[in-house]
């Protein structure tokens, strides 16, 4: 009876396990998704630095978890409550991608003008990195 009792316990000790586990597993699925298509919705903005990419992907799937709450202020959690207005965040491309933009492009160009005739950007680049661009 004490023997039957004991494989019982440890039965159900294993199927919880397995429980907890499964969910361990998916959750990490679903955090590796997400950060995939966070990454990849921004991915056009810094398509030749793929080495950003890869450290951008690695950072978000070695990063502790905050709760959205902490991430993006109440509004957030209301929207996934359903409890308020849809919400939008770009917080990733303004707090990430922009200042990386940004960053290599005050390294490499010295001002940004606009042709007149047909309103296309103009990039001057700075002096000596023309070298570095095709014939």
């Amino acid at each position: 009876l004490v023997s039957q009792s004991l494989d019982e316990e440890l039965v159900d000790a294993t199927v919880a396990g397995e429980a907890s586990t499964t969910a361990a597993g998916l959750k990490r699925e679903i955090q590796e998704s997400a950060a995939f298509l966070l990454v990849w919705g921004e991915a056009g903005n810094i398509r030749f630095m793929p080495e950003v990419l890869y450290f951008l992907t690695e950072v978000l799937l070695t990063s502790k978890s905050k709760s959205p709450q902490e991430v993006y202020g109440p509004s957030a959690v209301a929207a996934c409550e359903h409890k308020g207005p849809y919400f939008v965040s770009s917080l990733f491309l303004s707090k990430v991608i922009r200042p990386i933009y940004n960053s290599i492009f005050d390294e490499w160009y010295d001002r940004v003008t606009v042709d007149p005739s047909d309103g296309r950007d103009v990039k001057v680049l700075k002096e000596g990195f023309e070298r570095y661009l095709p014939p």
